[in-house]
C-alpha cells in the first residue's frame, strides 16, 4: 500500500525505428544496458538527437527531451527531465522521431513510402507501404506502426498505441477499435508542430477493449505481462515486486531492491506487510508461495500426493480445487483435525471453507486475513485472543458497527463479542443473577429481552430511571426520550456527550457545541460526517446551525409550524426521528422534489431522502449516497463524490471494493473512481 506515490502525467512518443527507411547506426554504440534490461546507463543527454549525422537527416528528428535506448532494439524513449507531470511543459506530451519518414506537412519519408497531409482517406491507416497497425499496441515492439504514424508511449513506457500523424482533424484518424465510450481527438501533443491522433479520456469516458486511460488524458495499450497498476511500470517511483515482470525502476534483480512488494496485483498482494513478502529472492517478478506453506515442507511439490489445507496450491494438485485432493489432515493443514476433505474449500485447496457456524462473508475464512466476531475462530488468526484480530467489524460479525480493533471483541475468544463492551451500567450486575434493564446490552439473567423480565431499571449507567422507561420488547434501550432523535440509550448513559439529538444529552457539560464528543450519531441532525463541532449549533449542542446545510426556508427550521423534512437537518419541530413526524416533505428545497409525505424520507434521517441503492453497487449499501464521504471501487460512483476523479475518493479500501484493505489512491481508476485500473 503506498501514500506518496504521485502519477507522473509524461506522455512519450517515439517514431518506430523497424519501419521501412529507418535508419539504427547511430544508435548501435548504445544498444547495451547494465543489467535486466535496465535503461538509466544509457541516458545520453538532455539535448542529444538520434539519428541526425549527415548521411541521416531525412529519418530522424531532433529532441531535446532525455533519450534512453533499451537493451533489445535501438528503439528509444524521450523523457523531458525538467518537466512536472506532464512532459513538454506546454502541453504534456513530448515527442520525438527515430526514423520512419518526415514529420512534417505529410511528405515523403525515406524508404517508408509517402503520405499526403496526414489523412486516412474513410478511416484507413492512409500508408502506402508497411505494416497497417492503427491504433496498435507497439510497446516493445514499435515497428507494428504504419510509416505514417509515431508509436506513442504515454503515461507509463508499457502503455502506447499507435497514432497517425499530421492529422486536421478527429475525422483525419483511423477507425477506432471496439468498445468504450471514448472517441478520437487530433492535437499537437508536444507542440513541436505535428499533430497526432489519439483516443482521448480526458472527460473521464472508457477505453476501447483491453486499453486503460493514463496521464487522465489518452488511452493507451498495459504493458504485456505486469499484472500490477499499469501506472507504477518504469514510473520513476520506486521498485514494484511480483507484479509479472521487472519494473524498470528497480536497479537489478536483487530483492534487497525491492520498495512495494503488496501492490493490487502482485503475487505478494494477499501477503501484505510489505516487502519482502513472499517475492522469490531468486525472480522478483514472481512470489516463491512455499514461505506460505503451514504443513511438513517436504511435503511441499514433492511429486506424490496433493496435499491440502496448507496454506497455499501445492505443485503437485492438478488445479486449486478440493476436489485434486489427496490428503488434506496433514499436521499444519487448516483441517488437521477432519477426517476427510470435507472442509476444503472448493474453489481453494489451500484454505478451508467456512465452517458451520461462521457469520461473516464465507469468502473471508480462510484468507490469509484473521477476521473476529464472526461466530468461529477464524484459521488466519494466530491465536484465539483479540490481539491476532485485523478486521473486527466485518458485515455479520457481532462487532458490526463498531470501531476498528478491538471493537467488542471477547479479549480471549475473539470469534465472539466482550457482551460488557456496550454495557453501561456496574459490570458487576451482569450475569449477577437479577435481570439489570437499560444498560445497553441484554442481561444474561433475563429471560427475554421483553420489559416484563426487568427486576432492576434504575442502575446508574442504565438509561431509565424505571422500568416504564423501558422498551417493551427490547429491555437493554428505553422508550424515546421526547425530544430526543438519537438512539434512546444514548441519552443520560454517562457514555459521553451526544450532539445534535434534538435535545442536549445530560451526559454534556454544558449547552455549548465545545462540550460535543459524537456529533453524528443516526439521528443527529448532523449528518455530514465530519465530526465534532460539525454544523452542530455553538450555543445550542441539541441542534445544529441551519445556515449551514439547510436547504429549504430558513424560516422554516425550528418555526414552530410543523415537522419539516428532507431539507439537509432534522427540522427540531419534528418531535422524533421518524418518518411519520413529517408533517411537510414538499418545501422547495426538500430533496423529495416537491412530493408529498413520507415521498422517499430516509427513516433513519428524516433530514435526508433514502437512495435507491444501484444493482451494480458492490459495497455496504449504507455507504452508498449516505453523506458519509466519498466511497470509491464500488462499482458505481458515489453520490457523496464531489467528481469522478480519484482525487475526490476519501475511503477506498471498503469491503466489496476493487480496492478493498488499501488506502487511497490505492488502484483506483484516476478518471473512473467506481473502478480499478
Amino acid at each position: 500500500m503506498r501514500f506518496t506515490r504521485s502519477l507522473r502525467l509524461v506522455l512519450l512518443t517515439a517514431l518506430p525505428l523497424g519501419c521501412p527507411g529507418d535508419d539504427t547506426s547511430a544508435t548501435s554504440a548504445d544498444s547495451t544496458s547494465s543489467s535486466g534490461g535496465s535503461e538509466e546507463s544509457n541516458t545520453v543527454g538532455e539535448t542529444s538527437t538520434q539519428g541526425t549525422d549527415s548521411a541521416d537527416t531525412s529519418a530522424g528528428t531532433t529532441t531535446t527531451a532525455t533519450m534512453t535506448t533499451s537493451e533489445t532494439d535501438s528503439a528509444t524513449t524521450a523523457v523531458d527531465s525538467s518537466s512536472s507531470g506532464m512532459g513538454d511543459s506546454s502541453s504534456g506530451m513530448a515527442e520525438s522521431s527515430s526514423g520512419g519518414g518526415s514529420s512534417t506537412g505529410g511528405g515523403s519519408s525515406t524508404g517508408g513510402g509517402s503520405s499526403t497531409g496526414g489523412t486516412t482517406d474513410g478511416g484507413s491507416s492512409g500508408t502506402t507501404g508497411g505494416p497497417q497497425a492503427a491504433w496498435g499496441d507497439c510497446f516493445p515492439d514499435d515497428t507494428v506502426c504504419a510509416d505514417t504514424e509515431a508509436c506513442i508511449q504515454g503515461g507509463v513506457p508499457g502503455g502506447s498505441w499507435c497514432a497517425q500523424q499530421d492529422c486536421v482533424t478527429a475525422d483525419d484518424c483511423p477507425v477506432l477499435p471496439p468498445g468504450g465510450t471514448a472517441g478520437a481527438a487530433c492535437a499537437d501533443l508536444d507542440g513541436s508542430g505535428t499533430a497526432d491522433c489519439y483516443i482521448s479520456c480526458e472527460a473521464g469516458e472508457t477505453c476501447p477493449d483491453g486499453m486503460i486511460c493514463v496521464a487522465a488524458q489518452a488511452c493507451a495499450w498495459p504493458v504485456a505481462g505486469w499484472t500490477c497498476n499499469p501506472n507504477y511500470y518504469a514510473a520513476n517511483d520506486g521498485c514494484d515486486c511480483g507484479c509479472g515482470i521487472v519494473d524498470p525502476d528497480c536497479v537489478d534483480g536483487n530483492i534487497a531492491t525491492c520498495q512495494y512488494c503488496d501492490d493490487a496485483g502482485s503475487c505478494s498482494a494477499a501477503v501484505g506487510g510489505g516487502c519482502p513478502g513472499v517475492i522469490d529472492p531468486n525472480d522478483t517478478t514472481q512470489c516463491d508461495l512455499s514461505v506460505l506453506w503451514t504443513c511438513d515442507p517436504t511435503l511441499y511439490g514433492d511429486g506424490t500426493v496433493c496435499d491440502c489445507g496448507c496454506g497455499t496450491v501445492d505443485p503437485d494438485c492438478a488445479d486449486a480445487t478440493a476436489a485434486s485432493c489427496d490428503a488434506c489432515n496433514d499436521a499444519g493443514s487448516c483441517d488437521e483435525n477432519g477426517v476427510d476433505c470435507s472442509l476444503i474449500a472448493p474453489d481453494n485447496n489451500a484454505d478451508c471453507g467456512a465452517p458451520p457456524g461462521w457469520l461473516c462473508d464465507p469468502a473471508f475464512y480462510g484468507d490469509s486475513v484473521c477476521d473476529c466476531g464472526c461466530g468461529v475462530v477464524d484459521s488466519d488468526c494466530a491465536d484465539a485472543s483479540v490481539a491476532s484480530c485485523q478486521f473486527c467489524n466485518d458485515p455479520g460479525s457481532c462487532s458490526e458497527g463498531e470501531p476498528a480493533c478491538p471493537g467488542a471483541i471477547d479479549p480471549d475468544d475473539n470469534s465472539t463479542c466482550d457482551p460488557l463492551a456496550n454495557w453501561t451500567c456496574n459490570p458487576a450486575y451482569y450475569g449477577d443473577g437479577s435481570c439489570d434493564c437499560g444498560c445497553g446490552v441484554v442481561d444474561s439473567d433475563c429471560a427475554s429481552a421483553s420489559v416484563l423480565e426487568c427486576q432492576y431499571c434504575n442502575d446508574v449507567g442504565a438509561c431509565s430511571t424505571s422500568c416504564a422507561d423501558i422498551q417493551d420488547n427490547a429491555n437493554s434501550v428505553c422508550n424515546p426520550v421526547p425530544g430526543w432523535t438519537c438512539n434512546p440509550s444514548y441519552y443520560g448513559a454517562d457514555d459521553g456527550c451526544d450532539c445534535g439529538c434534538g435535545i442536549v444529552d445530560p451526559d454534556c457539560a454544558d449547552a455549548t457545541a465545545a462540550s460535543c464528543q459524537f456529533c453524528n450519531d443516526a439521528g443527529s441532525c448532523d449528518n455530514t460526517g465530519g465530526g465534532c463541532p460539525g454544523v452542530i449549533d455553538a450555543a445550542d449542542n441539541g441542534v445544529c446551525d441551519p445556515t449551514t446545510v439547510w436547504t429549504c426556508n430558513i424560516d422554516y427550521y425550528g418555526g414552530n409550524d410543523g415537522c419539516d423534512c428532507g431539507c439537509g437537518l432534522i427540522d427540531p419541530d419534528c418531535v422524533l426521528n421518524d418518518v411519520n413526524a413529517c408533517d411537510y416533505c414538499d418545501d422547495t428545497g426538500s430533496c423529495t422534489n416537491g412530493a408529498s409525505c413520507p415521498a422517499d424520507i430516509d427513516p433513519a434521517n428524516i433530514g435526508t431522502c433514502a437512495v435507491a441503492v444501484p444493482d451494480a453497487w458492490t459495497c455496504n449499501d449504507a455507504y452508498y449516497g449516505a453523506a458519509d464521504g466519498c466511497d470509491c471501487g464500488c462499482g458505481v460512483l458515489d453520490p457523496d463524490c464531489a467528481d469522478a476523479t480519484v482525487a475526490s475518493c476519501q475511503f477506498c479500501g471498503d469491503v466489496g471494493s476493487c480496492a478493498a484493505g488499501m488506502a487511497c489512491p490505492a488502484n483506483i481508476n484516476a478518471a473512473d473512481n467506481a473502478q480499478c485500473v
